[in-house]
């Protein structure tokens, strides 16, 4: 990098910026040094090479930090360093060593940056689609069972790792209880490598989250994986969508609801679970006091079964249930009926259906108001913002909440009734992706306008900048305050 001095700095060295912003070859005094007062610099900028006479503190000099301008024209502070300086023998002069390094701040900055950032990247590791089949599965399960590595996360969906590779997880796994989460989706695990996960899963204490999705598990590889869930205490969220359970899979999959009181997270769409294996989930989702979302979309499920499939939430005074996903399954009027009833003891609960029999979208949509216009006009009417409407909601008064409680809290309240569809929507806008509510992230109150789709506005209420990309001008009036 060329450093180009800018003219404040340059009027004591004899240099002057000509048009361009360079300086010109005007040369100062040869015995001026370059390290103490006034640095002695070439025609471009560069500092020279020459010995310099000065001040000797045990061998070393310190530079002072000073203000220049790069060949960009940016302004730039820059650190020159210590340097060690070598007495001469022969003329007693401290001479400065041939090269001098100057680092900028924000290169230092930038370093610091990576280095967090390396150590973040080797908490998480993607080596997915490689084709590593046997030979690296070997590599990996030598590495894991050493248990010193730092690594929380590991994904490796789509490697072509087979039964065997199963088996030599299953060892590392089962010493290792550093790993956080694990992704094992789209591979060619089969019944036998159900039996040896299911196995890992028994003696496993550190997995959190793991992703079996999209391989071949079908009633043997599902009960062994069943067995290993039942004796499980710390896995939280687990993916066996596009497999093969069946109805007997889904028979051992309630015992484990039944009995286990750590999953929050189920996902086993498609997996030919009809009404049959519904009714043993249902029974077990009866007892269960930890379950909040369960997946059931892409399977031949009826109207009965998802009715079933409420009903027991109903029975269960103390269900976490959240989100029920049969998106898939058309309704009547009757289950909707049914389903009120749940949520009126189940606030939080949401139940993702395909449709009403007899109403289409459309006639559905015109069922209800714009929530956002409705918390509007209450805001409005009592004279507060919509943030302050938002806090209220939570009895710790914090900006933030989870999805669920969000939801209860919003079909509990009598400021601004609303009905399912509603409060689904506006959690649509106001979610984020770790499943909470964050208020602050999205502002709505104050002094804020609103602008148009993806605009960014600085916000007085949380000090920062809010997005809008999920509101349209059609949301609001034009102020908020």
């Amino acid at each position: 990098m060329v450093v180009r001095l800018h003219s404040h700095l340059t009027k004591g060295l004899g240099f002057a910026p000509n048009s361009e912003g360079n300086t010109t070859t005007k040369r100062p005094p040869h015995n001026t040094c370059p390290l103490t007062a006034e640095p002695r610099l070439g025609p471009s900028g560069h500092m020279r090479k020459e010995d310099c006479q000065s001040h000797q503190e045990g061998g070393r000099l310190a530079v002072a930090r000073s203000t220049c301008v790069d060949h960009n024209g940016c302004m730039r502070s820059w650190n020159v360093e210590e340097m060690n300086l070598k007495p001469s023998r022969q003329h007693r002069t401290v001479t400065r060593p041939s090269t001098v390094r100057l680092r900028p701040l924000w290169l230092e900055k930038k370093r610091s940056q990576a280095g967090r950032a390396q150590k973040q990247t080797w908490r998480s590791k993607n080596i997915s689609n490689n084709d590593l089949g046997l030979k690296g599965a070997s590599t990996i399960s030598e590495f894991l069972q050493r248990n010193t590595s730092s690594l929380l996360n590991l994904q490796l969906s789509g490697n072509n790792f087979k039964d065997e590779a199963a088996e030599l997880f299953c060892q590392a796994f089962s010493a290792n209880y550093r790993i956080k989460t694990l992704d094992l989706s789209h591979n060619e695990f089969s019944d036998k490598g159900g039996e040896h996960l299911g196995q890992m899963l028994a003696l496993n204490i550190g997995l959190q989250s793991l992703d079996l999705s999209w391989n071949h598990f079908h009633t043997r590889g599902a009960v062994a994986l069943c067995n290993g869930l039942r004796a499980n205490v710390t896995l939280q969220k687990l993916d066996l969508s596009m497999n093969g359970f069946g109805n007997e899979g889904a028979t051992a999959l309630g015992e484990v609801l039944r009995l286990n009181n750590s999953l929050v997270y189920i996902d086993i769409s498609s997996n030919d679970i009809s009404n049959e294996g519904v009714i043993k989930i249902s029974k077990g989702l009866e007892f269960n006091e930890s379950l909040k979302v369960l997946k059931l979309f892409l399977n031949p499920v009826s109207m009965d079964g998802a009715t079933l499939l409420i009903l027991s939430i109903k029975r269960n005074p103390k269900s976490k249930m959240e989100e029920i996903d049969i998106s898939n399954v058309l309704v009547s009027e009757q289950f909707v009926k049914i389903l009120d009833g749940v949520c009126a003891i189940h606030p939080q609960l949401d139940v993702t259906y395909k449709a009403v029999q007899g109403f289409s979208a459309k006639k559905e949509l015109l069922l209800w108001t714009n929530p956002m216009k409705l918390i509007q006009s209450y805001a409005d009417q009592h004279q507060i913002t919509v943030i302050d409407f938002f806090k209220s909601l939570n009895p710790n008064g914090r900006m933030m909440m989870s999805v669920g409680d969000f939801r209860k809290a919003m079909i509990q309240q009598d400021k601004v009734p609303m009905n399912p569809y509603q409060v689904r929507e506006l959690i649509k806008k106001l979610a984020e992706k770790t499943g909470m509510v964050n208020f602050s992230c999205w502002c709505l109150g104050g002094a804020l306008r609103i602008m148009k789709p993806g605009g960014i506005k600085n916000c007085g209420l949380c000090y920062g900048s809010i997005k809008t990309a999920k509101f349209s001008p059609d949301d609001f009036n034009v102020s908020l305050a």
